[in-house]
Parts: structure tokens; sequence; C-alpha cells
């Protein structure tokens, strides 16, 4: 075999050798490309304005609405994220928020949800509140981006809970009785988890059998986390209607928006349980530490202010009214729309 020949064979063995390796990288980028869904992270909301509300009463709500799916809203953030385009559009940055990676990428899936709608294309936005129905009132979407474990085993984990437990006779939520687990230390939020077991039967006769779960705990920007459980201790969307009025864990936050709630009703004490007034008391020594870690976040939200939150409400409530309003459009008659809102 001639030089030439061998210098020859040699030329094509490296030229092979660096297309095959460039058909190696190809094949990476594009599994990497399929494993790695890319999504948008801004969009464009219409505020459909009514007599009572401004501008401000809109950005209030939003940032409520963030804050509870554990946004940390650094200072100046939510003014680089909510840009009013026109009198009555707002362009959203979700970067600007201080979500999480997870988080954030959730979110960013439901504006996908958005862009890809009609509505979306005929007006160029999204209504505001409907994002906010959607993003926070949905419990599917509302676990997804507060990242809340899919079983109770796993929500656990993290915390040390009280060897005595509260018995609560009488509540304003459950419509029977209940236990409930209080964390060991009123010290740090990271260790302040409650479970409360919803129950048929009697504590006091011991005839008590655990139905549901339903949860607490404290997100690392100071809002409380929510959850449902069934008795098999799988994430189920809200509380069975037959057990309490409860509900999904958004409604949830109408009574523990800006506190861990002490008990409303209970009075009857229990022999190896927390009376009402000892369970009161707990409860206000991990409120008082809650309080002192919110006062120590640099955070665009105001936690001393307990009206603001209402705002996120007014925003939800502004989709429900203007579903309504269209259902009575299209099909006529007050009494129709009068039915659509009960």
């Amino acid at each position: 075999m001639s030089k030439y020949s061998v210098i020859k064979i040699i030329s094509c063995l490296v030229v092979c050798a660096l297309l095959f390796d460039a058909c190696k990288k190809e094949e990476l980028e594009i599994e990497r490309a399929q494993s790695q869904e890319v999504f948008s992270n801004t969009i464009s909301l219409i505020w459909n304005q009514n007599d009572f509300e401004t501008k401000k009463d809109v950005e209030v709500g939003l940032t409520w609405c963030f804050s509870f799916l554990g946004a940390d809203l650094p200072i100046g953030g939510i003014q680089q994220a909510l840009v009013w385009d026109s009198h009555n559009v707002i362009n959203l940055d979700l970067r600007e928020l201080g979500f999480n990676s997870l988080a954030l990428m959730e979110i960013s899936k439901l504006v996908e949800f958005f862009k890809e709608s009609e509505a979306y294309k005929l007006h160029g936005a999204a209504d505001v509140g409907r994002f906010v129905a959607v993003v926070f009132n949905n419990s599917h979407n509302y676990y997804k981006i507060v990242g809340m474990p899919t079983h109770l085993n796993e929500f656990n984990k993290p915390f040390i809970y009280l060897k005595k437990k509260a018995a609560i006779i009488e509540s304003a939520v459950a419509f029977g009785e209940r236990i409930i687990e209080l964390p060991r230390t009123s010290k740090s939020i990271e260790r302040m988890g409650y479970v409360a077991h919803e129950l048929e039967g009697s504590i006091s006769k011991n005839t008590q059998v655990i139905k549901e779960f339903e949860v607490m705990d404290v997100m690392k920007n100071g809002q409380l986390r929510f959850g449902v459980y069934n008795v098999n201790g799988k994430l189920i969307q809200g509380a069975d209607p037959n057990l309490s009025s409860a509900g999904k864990p958004a409604k949830c936050l109408w009574c523990h928006e800006t506190r861990i709630q002490i008990g409303f009703a209970a009075q009857t004490a229990v022999s190896g349980f927390y009376a009402p007034w000892e369970f009161d008391s707990i409860v206000n020594s991990n409120s008082e530490t809650l309080q002192l870690y919110r006062n120590s976040l640099k955070s665009g939200i105001d936690f001393e202010d307990f009206k603001a939150h209402t705002q996120n409400w007014k925003n939800y409530i502004s989709d429900l009214w203007n579903r309504a309003l269209n259902v009575c459009h299209k099909n006529g008659g007050f009494q129709l729309m009068k039915s659509t809102l009960s």
C-alpha cells in the first residue's frame, strides 16, 4: 500500500469521526431541546374597569396574588413587573416577581395556555380576573406553583409535631370535630407545620374516624401555604363539602390571609388534648414568630395592611361577574345572570 493511500485512509477516518461526533452533538441538542420546553414569561392583561376600582387597586390585588403563590416580590420588583401599556392594559413580566425556577416554569405554562386561546388572539390580552382565577383559584395550578407535595408523608417530613394534639369540638369550618397537630417549635417558620384531622364520630367517646387532612405551613416569603389530602394521604383539589366548608386552598386564605387563626367557635375541652384556650395560646405564640419573620423581609408586600389582600379577591370576583354578564347578554334576562352568580 502506498504512502499516499495510507494518508487518504487516515484522512477519511478522521473526517468520519468528526462527522459522527457532530451528529452525536446534534442528537444531544435535539434531545435537550425536547426535554426543556420553553415557555413565555410575559403576558398582557386587560382590566375591565368598574366605577369604584382604580389602577392601584388592580396592582395591589395582583401583588397579593403573586405573594400568595410564593413570590418573594423584591423591593421595586412589582414596579418592574407591572407596566401599564395603555389605560386598561398591563404588560406583566413574571421574571421580576421573585418566583423560584419551578414556580416560574409552572406559571409560564399557564401563560402559554392564555396566549393560545381565541380570546387572547382576539384582544391581545387576557382578562385580569380570569388570570387570577386560573393561576391562583384553580387548586391544581396552585399546588404546582407553590410546590405542594403530592402525598401527606412528604408534607410531614420537615416537621416535628407536639405529642399532645388539640381537640376542636365546635368548629366554624368543619361540620364535625377536628384534631389538630401543632408544631413543636414556635421559633422557626421552617418547622411551622399544622395538620387538621377532619373526623366523623366523637373524640370524647373515642369513636372518631379520620376522613380527611387539611394542612398548612409557611413559605419562604412569609405567606401561608395550604393543602388538602384524602384519608390515604393523596393530595386532592379541596375539602369534602360533607365534612367542612373549607373548600379549596384558595378559600383557606379567606380566614388565614394575614395570620394563623385561633379558634373561632371552640369552647369544649377534652381530656388528653389541648383545650381551646391552650390551642389559641400556642397559635398566638407561633403568629408572633411569623410576624417577626415577616418584618425581617425586604419585600414589596405590606403585611401590616390588613385590607390590601381583599383586592386580590376583587380581581377574582370581577372574572365571575364578567362571565355572568356575558351569559346574560347572550341569553337575556337578569334572572339568568342572578342564577349564574349564585
